[in-house]
């Protein structure tokens, strides 16, 4: 059975199709609602609905942090990995 199914890449899957755009924002609202209903404070106050701010934000940009640096050490890095020690540093 599972044979049967398309074959699709990550990437693809985050940018095609209108309804996978309105499935990924109900289970990001059902998340969100869920975490903050959890009451789960941090020491600022924060509640854990503050970790969906990264899947909300890579969701819009449509692409993965592993396409991301690729498109940086074809183009401006010039196929250095170096630059990636000093931008993506935290």
């Amino acid at each position: 059975m599972a044979s049967a199914l398309p074959v699709v890449s990550p990437p693809a899957a985050l940018v095609t199709g209108g309804a996978r755009r309105i499935g990924r924002a109900i289970v990001l609202a059902l998340a969100r609602a869920g975490l903050a209903r959890r009451q789960h404070f941090d020491v600022g106050g924060e509640d854990e609905t503050r970790y969906l701010t990264v899947l909300e934000d890579r969701l819009a940009r449509g692409t993965t942090p592993a396409q991301e640096l690729l498109e940086k050490f074809h183009g401006p890095w010039g196929g250095s990995v170096d630059p990636i020690y000093k931008e993506e540093a935290y």
